[in-house]
């Protein structure tokens, strides 16, 4: 697609973890497991995945989850890159303030 970005802004990342979280919250509240725990399961085989919908369900909770992980990733790495920028300018101590910027995420 011709001029299709390749980037989010720092704010469309941290939205889309957000909402990504409300999803799993969902699915979280009706099976009574954090996501995380889930997902374990989910990887080593251990779900019996009885009905279709359930076995639709767990292959959606577990895609949704992937994806918030890697969203996540995205964040710390960003995040630690400018806790690492604001110590070079300010070794001993340094102020952490609100960022209006949006910064590009590749």
């Amino acid at each position: 697609m011709k001029g299709a970005r390749s980037y989010m802004t720092l704010k469309e990342l941290l939205d889309d973890i957000h909402s990504l979280n409300r999803e799993l919250e969902k699915y979280e509240r009706k099976f009574g497991i954090i996501s995380e725990d889930f997902y374990q399961l989910y990887q080593q085989g251990k779900l019996d995945e009885g009905e279709f919908e359930e076995i639709q369900e767990f292959c959606e909770w577990a895609g949704i989850y992937q994806i918030k992980v890697k969203q996540e990733q995205k964040f710390r790495k960003l995040s630690q890159s400018f806790i690492h920028e604001l110590q070079q300018a300010m070794p001993d101590s340094f102020r952490l303030a609100p960022r209006d910027e949006l910064t590009e995420v590749p």
